[in-house]
């Protein structure tokens, strides 16, 4: 609530997959006791989705005409936002599961797991909270 006006303010809303073809290929190398190659993928989709998150958190900066590293992008599950399983809410207005094929499992776990759900605050004052 430090960073939205009381009458009324606007937060950036951001989902972003690589689809679940990585996260198959790594399971399959850890099926046939390839732990490392397996290993080595996991850690390749997990930075190409941050990636791509951080892509798209600098075009909403853009689109909004901020300058660069203004506002932060908060994720479920982290300081600064409640649980995972608030997320569920956004999933269900958004109409992500039928709109990009993902998913919460019942644990609240974005399927495919190289998925992220981000909120992003203009405020020129927000910061991580730790």
């Amino acid at each position: 609530a430090d960073y939205f006006c009381a009458d009324g303010d606007l937060i950036g809303i951001q989902v972003v997959t690589i689809g679940s073809g990585l996260s198959g290929r790594s399971r399959d190398y850890f099926q046939q006791d390839k732990y490392s190659y397996g290993y080595y993928l996991n850690a390749l989709g997990n930075m190409l989705v941050e990636e791509l998150a951080e892509k798209v958190t600098v075009e909403i900066r853009r689109g909004l005409g901020l300058e660069p590293n203004t506002g932060r992008r908060y994720s479920f599950g982290y300081p600064g936002l409640p649980g995972p399983e608030e997320q569920k809410k956004i999933f269900e207005f958004m109409v992500i599961d039928d709109r990009l094929g993902i998913h919460l499992t019942s644990g609240y776990q974005m399927v495919p797991e190289h998925s992220t759900l981000g909120i992003f605050v203009h405020h020129p004052q927000a910061e991580f909270l730790i």
